[in-house]
């Protein structure tokens, strides 16, 4: 049986980390609902086995595609900003979902190549994301942008270093960012 669309037909939305987690549940409830996804992560066996499984609730017109893209690599970013333009050759929305943790322990022991690491992919790559793909939503006449937070971003968790200020800096960037 075929279920009505839910409202995002001919919605062009590019989800990061797409291929497993909450992106790839972003990406099945999006398609459901009649979007054009583009999904990209790093790992391109994940990208495709998460692209099947969405696969399987396109009945209601949305679609699923797939890109291998790091969130940290502004070329790599603009690749797949320019393969979500590909459906309806526009964007009309951004999950910057791409993140995670590691660099564990108090500060005074955290080795700083890995602090950096972690910061990079959960704040960088949220800023590329919305460098890359707010203009194309403007110029769509209008979108949605979700920077993918925790919990961890408002309140202390001992030893989660470098995961913690990711996460804060990401809610800030969105509070700037709207307000721009």
């Amino acid at each position: 049986m075929t279920r009505p669309a839910g409202g995002l037909e001919g919605q062009a939305i590019l989800v990061t980390g797409g291929g497993t987690g909450i992106g790839a549940a972003c990406a099945k409830a999006l398609v459901a609902d009649g979007a054009a996804v583009t999904i990209c992560g790093r790992r391109n066996e994940a990208l495709e086995a998460a692209a099947e499984r969405i696969g399987a609730v396109a009945d209601c017109g949305g679609t699923i595609q797939t890109i291998v893209a790091d969130v940290t690599d502004e070329e790599s970013m603009a690749a797949a900003v320019k393969k979500a333009l590909e459906p309806t050759g526009r964007l009309n929305g951004c999950v910057a979902n791409a993140g995670g943790g590691g660099g564990m322990g108090p500060y005074h022991v955290l080795d700083t190549a890995e602090f950096l690491r972690v910061l990079n992919l959960n704040v960088l790559g949220t800023m590329l994301s919305v460098k890359l793909s707010v203009p194309h939503m403007v110029e769509a006449g209008g979108g949605s942008f979700v920077g993918m937070s925790s919990i961890a971003g408002h309140v202390p968790h001992a030893y989660f270093g470098a995961y913690c200020v990711g996460k804060a800096g990401i809610e800030e960037m969105m509070r700037n960012a709207a307000n721009e």
